[in-house]
């Protein structure tokens, strides 16, 4: 009998009444859902085998996966991308026409006369026309077709327009650097659910995402459904585990899928799984160690001392000294990178700022007259943006911007006294104040302006961001706590954790966010203490420096390698301690 003669089975009681039973007590979830997104699953698989299996299992639940027609949807906008040209008006009309289609069958199942749903031909164009334009824009680099692209937009969706014709004012090479840096961009484009460097296909099942959400509910699951619900269980999972760290580098650690990792084991032998372990001591400086700090790329380590020295290490060359850069006369308080890894900023208790030559040691020095008529102390110093441009604070009620000449391009003439500050990225910064407060400043060229204002209630001695983190920053209050804020959009901040435990110091002790996954505090016993981000639990403290520690600063780790993921620490006791995984 030829095989399209042959009957579709009629699932029998016993399976009809174990489909409709849930996976688990009390679940919400059937074995007819689970089976629904297998069979889904083995179609996605796309091999002859994993097809034949999806259609018996299909015919023998009497379960069908996908509506038709939402099938036929996700066909003409996610296969082929490259060849099918949404922008066709065929092409737009037949994506209406299935829409339609898919209104009318769930009007006809729902047996009601009309359904409600806003989803309407505008809508649609909007949609399409929105995916379109940043394709052009950021995919094809063709901002000729985004324009004309622009143009087709109704004229009554001025608010999509503006958001789009403020992305085309960009030139390809400014866009960019904004991808990267600015905040409000980056804002502005996850509201259009646009992935920064995803490719074609990603911006295509946004879409067909998109336009599904504006639909009427249907029995169909989204496109690859299973591994995206195993992948948010696991991520679940180890938001719930104290003790999680990411494997890295195609290690012989492994993700469990099928058992908990705390059921395998020991509290040791997953703390042996951290990079919590020190890997090497550095003892080239005389005195005590107030500052460590990593290069953008995480190649160089520079400290800095009361010996009055900084000393640049090779972090790629076994931490080799690199460069010694000697000229203050007092003890180094702050030290900073700019944006190229070229030049070094440094203030010192000498009361000078200098800006030295990473490769030649040269430097130019700029004495705090050159700033303001008064003498005033200078702290804190980083350098902004991508021209040598630096921010500068004071306890004397001092903040300003200037350029690598010295000269004031904005003073915000605060009356704040600054205790420390630190650049998120090249459009916001945060400051701490002696009177409770964080200022979150805006210091692009073209505005710059204390955002807002945020009363902590409590004294906080220290302030720093991770690398490649620009929507949240660690501060360090008095006497024992830690707070991580997010200030993704910087008129709404708020605290995302807390954490205790660590004993605090009347002198400055800079904390650490390692990572999404770890938090690091010096204290004044001696000990490192080190924190679950997500859960705020403490999970161990380290011994290894005699006095107290004053600095904890990550290394940028942008290939994810498993010999870069290291951190320093540097204390009283004149050493540098450099931590990772154990060997």
């Amino acid at each position: 009998m030829c095989a399209r003669h042959v009957k579709k089975q009629t699932p029998s009681k016993a399976c009809t009444k174990l489909l409709n039973e849930a996976i688990l007590p009390h679940s919400e979830v059937n074995n007819a859902q689970i089976v629904k997104i297998i069979i889904q699953y083995f179609q996605e698989l796309g091999t002859p085998e994993f097809q034949k299996l999806a259609k018996d299992i299909s015919s023998t639940c009497g379960i069908i996966p996908n509506n038709k027609s939402y099938t036929e949807l996700s066909k003409l906008i996610i296969s082929n991308p490259s060849e099918c040209d949404l922008a066709e008006e065929s092409t737009m009309r037949k994506v209406q026409e299935i829409i339609e289609t898919i209104k009318e069958t769930k009007k006809a199942e729902s047996g009601l006369k009309c359904l409600s749903s806003k989803m309407t031909h505008e809508t649609v164009e909007a949609l399409i026309y929105k995916h379109l334009f940043l394709e052009a824009l950021y995919i094809d680099k063709n901002s000729t077709r985004a324009l004309s692209i622009l143009r087709r937009i109704q004229e009554t969706d001025d608010d999509l327009k503006g958001q789009l014709s403020k992305l085309l004012l960009d030139s390809p090479k400014d866009s960019q650097v904004r991808r990267e840096n600015d905040i409000s961009y980056k804002q502005l484009l996850d509201r259009l659910d646009w992935e920064v460097g995803g490719d074609i296909t990603c911006s295509r099942r946004t879409l067909l995402h998109e336009i599904r959400n504006w639909l009427p509910t249907l029995e169909t699951a989204d496109p690859h459904r299973l591994p995206v619900l195993m992948d948010k269980a696991l991520k679940y999972k180890h938001m719930q585990d104290p003790y999680f760290y990411p494997p890295i580098d195609h290690c012989n650690e492994t993700i469990e899928l099928f058992r908990d990792c705390k059921s395998l084991l020991s509290r040791e032998e997953r703390l042996d799984r951290l990079p919590i372990h020190i890997k090497q001591t550095l003892e080239e400086h005389k005195d005590e160690i107030w500052y460590v700090c990593y290069s953008n790329n995480g190649k160089y380590l520079a400290t800095g001392s009361v010996d009055h020295d900084i000393i640049i290490y090779n972090a790629d060359d076994g931490y080799s000294v690199f460069r010694r850069l000697v000229g203050h006369s007092g003890s180094i308080v702050y030290l900073s990178w700019s944006f190229d890894d070229e030049k070094l900023i440094s203030t010192s208790f000498d009361q000078t700022v200098r800006i030295w030559d990473v490769n030649t040691t040269q430097c130019r020095t700029l004495p705090n007259q050159n700033f303001f008529k008064s003498y005033i102390r200078i702290w804190p110093a980083e350098f902004v943006g991508s021209n040598y441009d630096f921010v500068f604070g004071s306890p004397d009620k001092e903040l300003a911007i200037f350029d690598g000449e010295g000269y004031v391009l904005h003073d915000f003439g605060t009356e704040y006294r600054i205790d420390d500050i630190t650049v998120l990225s090249k459009d916001l910064m945060v400051a701490i104040t002696h009177s409770f407060d964080i200022l979150l400043v805006r210091i692009t060229s073209s505005k710059y302006e204390i955002l807002n204002t945020i009363h902590v209630g409590m004294r906080m001695t220290a302030v720093s961001h991770a690398p490649n983190d620009s929507t949240h920053f660690l501060v360090s209050a008095k006497p024992d706590e830690l707070q991580v804020w997010n200030v993704a959009d910087p008129l709404i901040p708020y605290v995302e954790n807390k954490y205790y435990g660590f004993e605090g110091s009347d002198f400055v002790i800079r904390s650490c966010l390692f990572d999404e996954y770890l938090v690091l505090s010096g204290s004044d016993n001696g000990r490192i203490y080190v924190w679950n981000r997500k859960l705020g639990n403490l999970i161990t403290t380290l011994p290894g420096h005699k006095s107290l520690v004053n600095c904890i600063a990550s290394r940028p780790n942008p290939d994810n390698t498993r010999s870069s993921c290291e951190w320093a620490s540097g204390g009283d006791d004149a050493k540098v301690l450099i931590w990772g995984y154990n060997k």
